[in-house]
């Protein structure tokens, strides 16, 4: 799948042209939550002295390891199933489910 940004998005539906869906908002949600989650974990080892509070970095960081290991990732998985990230049904009639961008020079897309 290609990443663009929102506004590189936000241009292409206004163009009028045909897009298929694009996951936008699930690799930044992922980067938000493991940034907060690594923050505040390190934030209250240190104010409390106590160690445990470290676990929530060192999970996190295990878990991107193993995402960029084996090219999976569970929170993103999770976060994609959840409400807010799903297409309404009111936009589903102008968008494709398949998951690539149609440009007026790719062969045999948008027709």
């Amino acid at each position: 799948m290609k990443s663009i940004s929102v506004g590189e998005l936000w241009k292409l539906i206004n163009s009028g042209k045909h897009i298929d869906l694009i996951d936008v908002r699930t690799p930044n949600e992922v980067q938000i939550i493991t940034g907060v989650t690594v923050v505040v974990g390190t934030i209250a080892a240190i104010a409390t002295v106590n160690l445990c509070w470290l676990s929530l970095p060192i999970v996190m960081g295990a878990g991107l390891v193993f995402s960029g290991l084996t090219y999976t990732c569970a929170m993103g998985t999770m976060l994609a199933r959840m409400p807010w990230n799903q297409l309404k049904p009111e936009a589903t009639a102008s968008f494709n489910t398949t998951s690539k961008i149609c440009s007026d020079t790719a062969p045999g897309c948008c027709n």
